[in-house]
C-alpha cells in the first residue's frame, strides 16, 4: 500500500504509520519518470491483502496478474516466511511461472550503515537473497518513506514483461477476445507503453470508440 502511495503522491505524504490493506484496493498509475523520461507508462496495480482470510480473492485476481511484487518487512521475519511457504507457493499452484515476480526488501530506510552487520538484520538479507537466487526471482531493496528504489523497479518489471514473449504471447491473445478484456475505468486490463505527449485522452474519446494503440502488454 505504501509503494502504491508514494508512486502517487511521491514525497508529499506521509506515510510511515500507513494502514494495512482491506480489502483489494486498485488503481491506474500514469508514470511518466520512467525509461529517462522517453515514454510514460499506465498500470493497472492491484494491492492485495495479506491475510489468509483473504485468499480466495488472492486465487480471482491472481489468474489474470502478469506481474507481482512479493514484498517483505526487513524489520519482521514473518513477512519473509509468509512470501517463502504461502506467495510464492500460491502463484506456483496457479501456475504462474509466466509472470514476473520481484521480490522486495522494504522499509530499508529503518536501517541505518552501522546496523547493517547486526545479526538478524544480515540474517533476513541473506535468506531473502539466498531464496531469490535459487528460484531465480530478481530482489530490490526500497524504502516506501524515502522512494528508494520505488521508480527502479517499477522500470524493472515494466521491462521483464515487454522483453518475456511467452507471457506477451498470452496477453495479445486474451486481448484479442473481448470477453477476457475487463475495461476499468480508464483503459483495459494492460500496461500501454506510448511515447511521452501521447498520453491517450480517455476521458474525451466516445464511449465505444476503438483506439489505435502501438504496443499493448498487461
Amino acid at each position: 500500500s505504501s509503494i502504491i502511495q508514494h508512486l502517487r503522491f511521491g514525497n508529499k505524504l506521509s506515510i510511515s504509520n500507513h494502514p494495512s490493506t482491506i480489502g483489494v484496493d486498485t488503481c491506474i498509475l500514469h508514470l511518466n519518470e520512467l525509461f529517462e523520461n522517453r515514454y510514460a507508462v499506465d498500470i493497472h496495480v492491484l494491492d492485495i491483502p495479506g491475510q489468509t482470510r483473504f485468499e480466495a480473492v488472492w486465487m480471482h485476481y491472481f489468474r489474470t496478474c502478469h506481474g507481482a511484487f512479493l514484498v517483505a518487512d526487513v524489520t519482521c521475519f514473518e513477512s519473509l516466511e509468509s512470501i517463502k511457504s504461502r506467495w510464492y507457493r500460491k502463484l506456483q499452484e496457479l501456475k504462474m511461472d509466466g509472470a514476473e515476480l520481484i521480490i522486495l526488501c522494504n522499509k530499508i530506510d529503518v536501517i541505518k550503515d552501522s546496523e547493517l552487520n547486526d545479526v538478524k538484520i544480515r540474517t533476513f538479507v541473506d535468506q531473502a537473497e539466498t531464496f531469490a537466487s535459487e528460484n531465480n526471482i530478481s530482489l530490490f531493496h526500497t524504502s516506501a518513506l524515502t522512494g528508494k528504489n520505488i521508480h527502479t523497479v517499477f522500470n524493472q518489471m515494466i521491462l521483464c514483461i515487454l522483453s518475456n514473449h511467452a507471457l506477451l504471447q498470452t496477453i495479445t491473445e486474451r486481448a484479442k477476445d473481448a470477453t477476457e478484456t475487463q475495461v476499468i475505468a480508464f483503459s483495459d486490463d494492460e500496461i500501454s507503453l506510448v511515447e511521452q505527449g501521447e498520453r491517450r485522452q480517455h476521458q474525451e474519446s466516445p464511449k465505444g470508440l476503438k483506439k489505435k494503440r502501438r504496443k499493448k502488454c498487461c
